[in-house]
C-alpha cells in the first residue's frame, strides 16, 4: 500500500507486544510535508482494516538528523469523546487546575485532572508540570506506579517540601474496555452507566509531600456508553450545600439522562452556579463517555 502511494521505505517490520501490534517503519525523510501524519496511517489503515496511531520516533524534519522512524499501533476498538468545564476562583485571572486527555501509544486513553498548591499562575504551572510529566513518562514506557513515583521525587527535587499537587487519573485500555484510575490527594471520581452510578473514592496524600507515595489504585471494567466524571475538590465542594457532597453528586447523576459528554460537564457547572453566588474555589469537571468504533471500509 505504501509502494502504490510513492512512498518508499528501507525497513519495515511488526511485532507483537502482549498482544499488541506494533508496526516499525525505517525510511529517508520526507521531502514533501509530514507523511506520517495522513498519507502513512491512510496506508497502514487500508492494509490492516483498522485505524492507527503513528508517533515519530526520529523525525529529520525536526531533528536534522537523516533517518525517519515511525511506530504504528492499531486503535483499539473502544473511544473517549470528553468534555470539559474549568473555571478559576472569583476574582481570580487564572485557575490553578490543569487537565489533559490523550491517546497513549500503548493504546490507553488517558483522562488526567491536577490541582496545584494554592492559587493563580503559581498553581497553575505546577498541576500543568505534573500533567505533563506524568504523560511523558507513561509514553515512555514506564508502567502506572514507577511513573507517579518518579514524578513524586521530581516534583520534590524541583521546587522542594513545599510543593505539591493532587493528581486523579483514569488510563481506559481501548483493547478490553478495562480502566484503572489513580489517585493522589485527589477526591472521589464517578461512573454514570444510566441511571446507576459507582464512586470511586479518593485517598492517598498529594504528589510531591512525602519521600515516598502510595497511590490509590481502583480497577473497573467498562462498558459502551458509560462516563466518567472527574473533578476537583473546588467542583464537587461547590456542588451542594449538603454535607455528603458525594451523595448529592450521586443523585444528580442518577438523575440527569444525557449521554454527551460535555452537556454533563455543563450540567454540573450549571447546578455549581445555582447554588454559589461566587464561585469560591477553582473548579474543573472532566468528562470521558466510552464508545466503540466501528470499521467502515
Amino acid at each position: 500500500k505504501l509502494a502504490e502511494r510513492g512512498i518508499e521505505v528501507d525497513h519495515i517490520y511488526a511485532i507483537k507486544n502482549m498482544d499488541k501490534l506494533q508496526i516499525n517503519i525505517e525510511k529517508s525523510p520526507c521531502a514533501k510535508g509530514y507523511l506520517c501524519e495522513k498519507e502513512i496511517p491512510a496506508c497502514i489503515k487500508e492494509g490492516l482494516g483498522t485505524e492507527v496511531l503513528v508517533k515519530a520516533v526520529e523525525c529529520p524534519l525536526r531533528s536534522g538528523g537523516n533517518r525517519c522512524r515511525l511506530k504504528a499501533v492499531p486503535k483499539g476498538s473502544f473511544r473517549v469523546s470528553v468534555g470539559v468545564v474549568s473555571l478559576p476562583k472569583h476574582g481570580a485571572e487564572v485557575s490553578g487546575d490543569s487537565f489533559s486527555f490523550a491517546e497513549l501509544e500503548n493504546g490507553d486513553f488517558m483522562l488526567a485532572l491536577s490541582d496545584g498548591m494554592g492559587v493563580g499562575e503559581a498553581a497553575r504551572r505546577e498541576s500543568e508540570r505534573t500533567l505533563l510529566l506524568l504523560e511523558e513518562l507513561l509514553e515512555a514506557g514506564y508502567d502506572r506506579q514507577n511513573s507517579v513515583e518518579i514524578l513524586n521525587s521530581a516534583m520534590q527535587l524541583m521546587e522542594g517540601e513545599d510543593s505539591f499537587s493532587t493528581l486523579d487519573v483514569v488510563l481506559i485500555d481501548t483493547y478490553s474496555g478495562k480502566a484503572e484510575f489513580l489517585k493522589a490527594g485527589a477526591v472521589s471520581s464517578f461512573i454514570k452507566r444510566g441511571k446507576q452510578v459507582e464512586v470511586v473514592k479518593g485517598g492517598a496524600l498529594p504528589v510531591g509531600i512525602v519521600d515516598s507515595i502510595a497511590v490509590s489504585s481502583v480497577k473497573k471494567n467498562l462498558k459502551v456508553g458509560d462516563m466518567i466524571v472527574l473533578l476537583s475538590d473546588g467542583a464537587l465542594d461547590s456542588f451542594s450545600d449538603e454535607d455528603d457532597k458525594e451523595k448529592a453528586m450521586v443523585q444528580f447523576l442518577e438523575s440527569v439522562s444525557t449521554t454527551n459528554p460535555q452537556e454533563l460537564a455543563n450540567k454540573i457547572l450549571e447546578r455549581v452556579r445555582e447554588n454559589n453566588k461566587k464561585i469560591k474555589d477553582d473548579l474543573t469537571v472532566l468528562v470521558g463517555s466510552l464508545w466503540r468504533y466501528t470499521h467502515s471500509p
